[in-house]
């Protein structure tokens, strides 16, 4: 009789782990699968802005040997270089100032 009452207090202790566990077990499973649903999310923007950005390259290399057909390799390299540079006002000018006359 004593082994019987032993018996019922492990299965039901058994019981209660093996509920706990599982409720646990559904959490994390919950968890991982918006997870995998925001990585899936994020592998598809990776995907279409690099698909963007092959396409602007393709641009740009276009462009390149647009200008590198129509000015030379150095007159392309030149232009390249001030369209990247030299567009905007320098900083090393002085400014002019002004003066009343009198």
């Amino acid at each position: 009789m004593n082994t019987l009452i032993h018996a019922d207090i492990f299965f039901f202790v058994t019981t209660i782990a093996v509920v706990l566990i599982a409720a646990l077990f559904i959490v994390v499973i919950i968890y991982v699968v918006r997870i995998l649903t925001d990585l899936r999310y994020v592998s598809g923007m990776v995907r279409r802005q690099t698909d963007l950005l092959a396409g602007d390259m393709d641009d740009i290399r276009e462009e390149i040997r647009a200008e590198v057909r129509q000015k030379g390799v150095f007159g392309g390299m030149y232009a390249l270089i001030l369209s990247m540079f030299g567009k905007g006002k320098r900083s090393g000018e002085r400014k002019t100032k002004k003066t009343k006359k009198h």
